[in-house]
């Protein structure tokens, strides 16, 4: 599942790991992979708008503690190894997917909630959606019992009709 944010924290922390300075409307993107048990496994994360493709892959255990950390910087593969967790800008980024990103694979997509406005009007016009096709919905039975209604009253008349 793919997520992304604009979030600056993270991005200063991407920044401090890859020594390079990143614009600063730049986005950073998160490819999650979850394993067979439904559990998060593997994090590339990667920075758009960029020069040239820096992305920091997080492995973590079944347990969801974080196990492994490898750089990937202009073609070169470096890993960082078990004491690479206990650096602020790992950590800072290992406790935003901890708090933003679902430990379990969801069934269906889903934005990160970070309360920005952008997140709250994409909830707000679902919300609104839905109420739309409610009234639809609502609208089409009322029709349908108009409907039901006046062939009954068109019946009786034709009953009351036949009876002098």
């Amino acid at each position: 599942m793919n997520y992304s944010t604009n979030n600056q924290e993270i991005l200063k922390a991407m920044e401090t790991i890859f020594n390079t300075k990143f614009p600063q409307n730049s986005k950073v993107n998160f490819a999650v992979s979850y394993s067979q048990h439904r559990k998060l496994s593997m994090v590339v994360i990667q920075v758009d708008a960029a020069n040239f493709y820096h992305a920091l892959i997080l492995v973590y255990t079944k347990g969801l503690s974080l196990y492994d950390v490898v750089k990937y910087n202009k073609s070169v593969v470096r890993r960082y190894g078990i004491l690479s967790k206990l650096t602020p800008p790992v950590t800072k980024i290992k406790n935003y997917i901890l708090k933003y990103i679902p430990s379990s694979n969801p069934l269906t997509n889903r934005k990160l909630n970070e309360g920005n406005a952008v997140d709250n009007e994409d909830l707000k016009i679902d919300n609104l959606k839905n109420q739309i096709e409610q009234l639809k919905n609502k609208n089409r039975s009322y029709r349908d019992e108009i409907q039901n209604l006046k062939d009954r009253i068109s019946l009786l008349n034709k009953k009351h009709k036949r009876n002098f």
